[in-house]
């Protein structure tokens, strides 16, 4: 009853105090229940209206000073934890010292006798080793510790669950609606760093001549270039997907690279491009559907290849979708902010390739002359770290615990959690609408996304390239026919075409149209 008055009647302190939360060893972190809830406040309806009168008024004629002070210090301790609690939910915060003790100070309780509020002040303030220790103690009762929080986009679970719905829709047609067995491509970029710092081991303490220091220029630590990685369930095509590192003139000489080409020693399916960026743009999109074209080939027309990458800018334009629709290539989009659960190189792929890369490059400078990693060198490790696990990982069960084999039956328990589902979904048949397929690009971007979702093999554009180029710029129109002039049933159209050719678009002398 002491706590349920200091807390100005909070019940659920009184309740988190009897289920020794904060104070019993071994007692639940979780907040008390209702039922707990309800009977705290049963047991104030039911006290005596005298006890309760002394315990607001004179607490320490009832009980001892001891008695006081401890129920005082949980009522503090508990806002406290409330307070923590809203920082780091509500406003992204993982409060500081200073923070910390500002509200416990603030959080003494006003009812409380002055000697116990004068013993509470000196115990939260005192010098820094004191408040350190205090804090210290504080986070061991409450299963708290010191840390930061990890820097995300928040998604609502509602908007999670409503993206990774149409995704899915989107996924299970393109297996439906294929003639051939399909095999899904991921393809993600990632950024490797020239120099990676913060690698954790045993290190010396004490006096000493030599510094101990990992030598590291700062262009060296700032340095970076990209691996445009590519995973598939199907362990037989895994090893012929191009693994490209995309970097820039000033992170890759020609002379490295020529020396790397002349070696013979780099596996066929790995490459470097060296361009003006390090970054993916439409171009290098243009140029990597090609080389998967070309390093599949007659996968290309003994299955239905769909690549799967994520909504960057860089990889949505309409030259990228001729081009795919030439290569016989259908494209799939992840939802925008949603890679983190529904991308299989971002849920199990890009952590293993990071931790094998820092695992060899510690090997490999630990062997070399006074630590000095070359460019050459860096390069060969980062194949080293590829060759190491994408090659030798059955990446089937990445792909079917996300549910993206045709079906949801396999999606892993991790995943229907993070979008609120007690078990895998039941997905929509057929195919999304415009509303709900503009759910998977972000808001600000202009797409047609039918065009997308719409697949068009290479056999269509074929059929359909000799009207097209019938009627380009510059072309005459031809005249209407004498069957339409005396009512022919086929009526004309614009451009003269019949109803049954749809007509084409043209843009910078080229057909753009979005075939269907």
């Amino acid at each position: 009853m002491l706590v349920y008055g200091f807390s100005g009647h909070c019940s659920s302190a009184a309740a988190d105090f009897a289920c020794g939360r904060g104070w019993r060893l071994g007692a639940s972190a979780a907040a008390a229940t209702e039922e707990q809830v309800a009977t705290v406040e049963w047991a104030y309806i039911h006290m005596p209206l005298s006890v309760l009168v002394d315990l607001e008024l004179e607490p320490l004629k009832m009980v001892g000073q001891r008695d006081v002070y401890c129920a005082a210090k949980y009522c503090l301790e508990h806002r406290l934890v409330a307070y923590v609690e809203e920082q780091n939910t509500v406003h992204g915060i993982a409060p500081s010292r200073a923070q910390m003790l500002d509200v416990a100070l603030a959080s003494i309780p006003a009812a409380a006798p002055s000697c116990v509020k004068e013993r509470l002040v000196s115990l939260v303030q005192g010098t820094p080793r004191k408040e350190r220790k205090y804090l210290a103690a504080f986070r061991r009762r409450w299963s708290a510790r010191y840390g930061c929080l990890r820097t995300e986009d928040v998604v609502d679970v509602a908007e999670r669950r409503q993206k990774a719905t149409v995704f899915h829709q989107w996924m299970n047609h393109i297996w439906r609606d294929a003639a051939k067995p399909v095999l899904v491509v991921n393809m993600d970029e990632t950024s490797v760093v020239r120099h990676p710092t913060g690698l954790w081991g045993t290190v010396l303490k004490g006096p000493t001549n030599k510094p101990r220091r990992d030598h590291g220029t700062l262009s060296d630590r700032r340095g970076s270039l990209s691996f445009l990685a590519s995973i598939c369930p199907d362990s037989d095509v895994q090893g012929i997907l191009p693994q490209i590192l995309l970097a820039n003139e000033h992170q890759v000489s020609l002379t490295v690279l020529r020396r790397l080409q002349a070696s013979g020693s780099l596996p066929p399916n790995m490459h470097i491009w060296r361009e003006a960026s390090g970054w993916t743009t439409h171009a290098i999109m243009r140029r990597y559907l090609s080389f998967l074209a070309r390093s599949l080939g007659e996968v290309v027309a003994q299955r239905t290849v769909v690549l799967l990458v994520d909504v960057n800018r860089a990889h949505i334009d309409h030259s990228i979708l001729l081009h795919a629709r030439r290569l016989s290539i259908r494209m799939c989009f992840v939802p925008a902010r949603m890679t983190r659960w529904l991308q299989p190189a971002d849920t199990a792929m890009f952590a293993r390739f990071k931790a094998a890369f820092r695992r060899i490059w510690r090997e490999a400078k630990a062997g070399l002359p006074m630590g000095v990693v070359s460019q050459e060198k860096w390069l060969r490790i980062i194949f080293a770290a590829i060759a190491a696990v994408l090659p030798t990982t059955n990446w089937h069960v990445a792909f079917d615990s996300l549910g993206l084999l045709g079906n949801q039956n396999s999606m892993s328990q991790k995943v229907c959690e993070e979008l609120g589902l007690a078990m895998p979904p039941q997905v929509p048949r057929g195919v999304p609408s415009a509303a709900q397929a503009a759910l998977v690009f972000p808001s600000g971007m202009k797409v047609d996304v039918m065009t997308w979702v719409h697949f068009v093999p290479k056999s269509a554009l074929k059929g359909l390239a000799m009207p097209a180029a019938a009627h380009g710029p510059g072309a005459a129109r031809p005249a209407a026919s004498a069957s339409s002039a005396s009512g022919s049933s086929v009526a004309p159209t614009r451009r003269g075409l019949p109803a049954s050719v749809e007509p084409v678009h043209w843009y910078r002398g080229r057909p753009v149209r979005d075939l269907r």
